[in-house]
């Protein structure tokens, strides 16, 4: 027994080492713990910080389910929480030897407000190898501190950052082909353009997709816009299509028709101009590698799907640099309208925004500007 604790010493010393040599993203850490926690292979200590909380919530029931059998859970599974426990009651429960079981489970949440946490440094010298002990902090912590960085560097140690675009793209793949299905890449664009950088909605979506899918094992965009409830003829994706090619007619109808279903017109509002915004932001990083590379190399360089980037290098060339800088500030206006107290109605300044953004895409306006009314 003391050689195997030896063994996951040494282990843990040597992940940490590499973590700290080359920095382990959210994503490989969570799908690396996850194998290893449905193999019951667990290190006696973990140190979990970071934003991205489903990551850490998903861990934590995971070591819950695979750590301790079922039936002998209530005896051997303990939750506390930093601000209501001092660091030494908490390691007298971690050196406690689990009932009948081959290890204990401690989860310690908010450990960043645990008063006397300089008794941890020696605790995470020595482990008890009968306990599998998750430190996790709410807040990041400061890692300058002689016990945080004692602590960081003997557990398991995972700052989970959160995930930007291409490493959402990749998550929701995996939770697709999770439940052994497949899904376009045009619908996981669509999702991501949607739904944001929230997990734990994104998981949630998913599971709304394969239900409404059934049988069916492949997803695509069409399922996508079904499920999020937006009609084929209305949605999001349309209207982007129509505010690049400058079709004012149609960007209008669409608008109206997304107003129509929502029961918060208001936010409906503000997600709009928040999609919108994430598209121009898209096209201005296209504008700005244009001048050097092709279109291959652009996917290459903002690590998107080139059926993608061909829609932001074409915003690009429509609105060229005045007209981006002026879809921004119109952009802006109207989040502004829609966040403060405008007496105008939600539609008005849709419209207004609307116009605005027609007339910066006109080539023969760009460099000008029009008064926002």
């Amino acid at each position: 027994m003391r050689h195997c604790c030896s063994r996951w010493q040494n282990s843990c010393s040597e992940a940490s080492r590499t973590v700290a040599a080359r920095k382990e993203s959210s994503l490989n850490a969570f799908r690396t713990l996850t194998r290893a926690f449905k193999r019951r292979e667990f290190a006696p200590l973990y140190f979990f910080y970071g934003e991205e909380r489903y990551f850490i919530d998903t861990l934590c029931a995971m070591a819950v389910r695979y750590a301790v059998e079922e039936d002998m859970r209530d005896f051997n599974v303990d939750l506390f929480y930093g601000d209501d426990l001092h660091s030494s009651e908490a390691i007298g429960l971690c050196l406690t030897p689990p009932l009948m079981v081959e290890r204990r489970l401690i989860i310690i949440r908010r450990f960043e407000l645990m008063k006397g946490k300089a008794k941890w440094m020696a605790y995470a010298r020595k482990p008890n190898p009968h306990a599998v002990v998750l430190l996790i902090c709410q807040r990041r912590p400061d890692l300058r501190t002689k016990a945080f960085k004692e602590v960081k560097s003997r557990a398991r140690a995972v700052d989970f950052a959160l995930l930007k675009g291409n490493q959402i793209a990749a998550f929701m793949r995996q939770q697709v082909r999770a439940a052994r299905g497949t899904i376009d890449d045009d619908a996981v664009q669509c999702m991501q353009e949607y739904l944001g950088t929230s997990l734990h909605t994104i998981v949630g979506e998913i599971e709304k997709l394969q239900t409404f899918a059934g049988e069916r094992t492949h997803l695509t965009r069409e399922d996508v816009v079904q499920v999020i409830g937006q009609s084929r003829e209305a949605n999001v994706w349309k209207l982007q299509d129509a505010v690049r090619e400058g079709r004012l007619d149609d960007a209008e109808r669409i608008t109206s028709r997304l107003l129509e279903r929502s029961a918060n017109r208001n936010g409906e509002g503000v997600r709009i101009v928040a999609m919108l915004g994430s598209f121009f932001t898209k096209a201005w990083q296209a504008y700005g590698l244009m001048k050097r590379h092709s279109d291959g190399r652009i996917a290459g360089e903002m690590k998107e799907k080139p059926f993608v980037v061909r829609k932001y290098t074409a915003a690009a060339r429509q609105f060229g640099f005045d007209g981006l800088q002026e879809a921004f500030r119109v952009l802006l206006a109207a989040d502004c309208e829609l966040k403060g107290e405008s007496p105008r109605d939600v539609r008005v300044i849709l419209t207004l925004m609307l116009q605005q953004m027609r007339y910066a895409a006109m080539p023969r306006n760009r460099g000008t500007r029009r008064p926002w009314n």
